[in-house]
This record gives C-alpha cells, structure tokens and sequence, in this order.
C-alpha cells in the first residue's frame, strides 16, 4: 500500500513538473522576438523575472499546453519598434495571436504563419505591415477568426482563401487591398460575419455567389469601392440578419428578397449610396431599415410603404440627394425663387 501511494504521489510530481517546464526553442523564440520589440507596459501580474515564459506563473503559464506556446499576445501599442519575424513560424502549437494596434510593427506579414495550422485567432489589424497578405494563410485550416487592416497592405485576397472551412469571422479595414470580395466565400460553411470597412480600392460588383451562404449573418461593407446593384438573391441566406453598404456606390434598388418571411428579423444601413428604390415591405415584416439618408431615393419610394402599413420599418430617410440636379442652391437676399415639385403618389 505504501509502495502504491509513493508510485501516486511520484507520477503527480512528474506530471506537474512536465506541466511546468517550458520548451526551450518556444522560450528562445518568444524572448527573442520579445526583446527585440523593446516592449512597453508593466510584465503582467504573476509573471517572473524571466518574462515572457521561462518558468512563468498566472497569466503567463496559461499560454502554455504541455511546455509548448499556444498564446501570443501584446496588444494596442505594445510594440515600440520591430517587425514579426519569420521564426514565429517555429511556434507550431500556437492557436491564438494578438498583435492590433501595434503602427510600430512594421515590414511584410511573413508567410512562415502558414506553418501555424493549430491557429484559430489571427487578430493583425492596425499594425504598420505592409505588402500583400501571404497566400500561406490558406493552409490555416483551423482558422476561425482573421483580421488585418492597415494602408500599407496592399494585393488582394488570396484565393487559397477558399481552404478557410472553419472562418467564422473575416475583418478588412482600411488597406490598399484591391479587385473583389470573393465569391466562394458563399462556399465557407462556418463563415458568420465580414466586415470589410474603408478599404477605398477594394470592391467591384458584388458577387451573387454569397447567396450560397447558408451561415453567413453579418454582412458590413461600408467606404469601399463596390458599385453597382445588389444582388438580388441576397435575401435568399437564411441567416442573414444585417446588412450595411454605407457610404459606397451600390445602385439600383434594395433587393425584394430581403423582404423575404423567413428572416425573423433584419436590420440595413444604407447611407451615402446610389440607391434609387425600395421593394415593397409587408407590413407583417420584422425588416428595420436604420437609415436611408444621401441616396436617390423620391418620396413616393417611401410614401408606398407607409400606405402599406409599414410604419415603423423605415427610420431616417432625409435628405436625399437630388436625381436631376445638383442638390445645393444659392440664393441671394431679397430674390425671388421658385421651387418645383412632382406629387409621386
């Protein structure tokens, strides 16, 4: 009996003392990407002298599995000065990286990411990066949550893209990167939410091929490039649940679909577009249009859904830019002016 329960108490020992132990080329390649990043903050509470990960206690030892990486974190302008070096790609356990809003991180997003296939979180935005984003990201086949966005990335979307089957939410703001949003992202089964805000080349027509989606909810295309009409089949996903195109030149008319029924509920913003018409909304319908100002819209676009029952659906709607003209007018004092108007209904 007492032999059993020294053999308990030793295999606890050991185990705890593995779970103690920190790989040595994680620690080396942390502390070396660590220094060099001359870092700024105080080392979080628990963590030893030897910050980041040698030996480290609390917070610092939950990035740990095993002795191997799998947290990397310095966040909202940690960073004084420095790039992200390619043997990040040594770090072959890790599942979460967060480095927003670091300007001072500069130079090219290295393509040795791709070796990370254990990543779920890729969280890059605001950063000084610039050049295209790495194809290699493609082979992050457990990636679920990515984003990037500063003006000096640049390129487009890989099309190696298409092997995110586990994406869940794609973020893209302000870069310089171009041509289209790709249409097999309506093939990406876990895809929940996009949001690609003030991206000014990035856009063409919108591809009919999100209609495939059946999981996308949030759809967020704000300040960027894309023109022409909806598609109109948008309405068809059946977890759609929002939907803004502001300030972007989408034309034409809000697609009829996304009166749809099946949609519980669904909210569109639609400002600073070229919108010229609005399907009409069944009054039984839970659609919120938020806002609807600065487009090419006529009152009579409105009036027809208010007869139709529809009184609350449509929230702000002016003003709305002129059709035929120029909307801005000066007038002199004491001059005589005469305004025309067309009864739309």
């Amino acid at each position: 009996m007492k032999r059993l329960i020294f053999v308990v108490i030793f295999c606890n020992i050991f185990y705890n003392s593995l779970l103690s132990q920190v790989d040595p080329g994680d620690s080396t390649v942390i502390r070396n990407i660590w220094d060099s990043w001359n870092i700024s903050g105080a080392i979080p509470t628990g963590c030893d002298n030897n910050y980041p990960f040698q030996n480290a206690t609390q917070w610092c030892k939950s990035a740990f599995v095993n002795g191997r990486a799998t947290f990397f974190q310095a966040g909202h302008n940690r960073v004084q000065s420095g790039t992200l070096p390619s043997t990040i790609g040594n770090l072959t356990e890790l599942t979460f990286i967060e480095l927003r809003v670091n300007p001072n991180l500069i130079g090219a997003i290295p393509h040795e990411l791709g070796y990370l296939t254990n990543l779920k979180t890729l969280l890059i935005s605001g950063c000084g990066f610039t050049g295209p984003i790495p194809q290699e990201i493609g082979n992050l086949s457990n990636l679920e949550n990515f984003q990037l966005g500063n003006p000096g990335i640049n390129g487009t979307i890989p099309l190696t893209f298409i092997n995110l089957n586990r994406l869940k939410s794609f973020y893209l703001v302000n870069s310089d990167v171009k041509e289209d949003l790709p249409g097999f992202f309506g093939l990406l089964d876990s895809l929940i939410s996009i949001v690609c805000d003030h991206n000014p080349s990035f856009g063409n027509l919108l591809s009919d091929s999100l209609c495939l989606s059946n999981s996308l909810g949030n759809i967020a295309l704000r300040g960027n490039h894309f023109y022409g009409p909806l598609p109109q089949c948008l309405g068809t996903i059946p977890t759609l649940e929002s939907l803004n195109i502001s300030n972007s030149h989408f034309s034409g008319s809000i697609p009829q679909s996304l009166c749809n029924p099946v949609h519980p509920y669904f909210w569109l913003v639609a400002d600073s577009t070229d919108i010229d018409g609005l399907p009409l909304i069944p009054p039984t319908q839970t659609l919120e249009i938020y806002s609807l100002i600065h487009n090419k819209l006529q009152f009579g676009d409105f009036e027809n859904n208010y007869f139709n029952g529809c009184w609350s659906c449509i929230n702000t709607i002016a003003p709305q830019d002129s059709v035929w003209s120029l909307l801005d007018t000066t007038v002199l004092i004491n001059t005589t002016v005469i305004l025309n108007s067309t009864v739309t209904g």
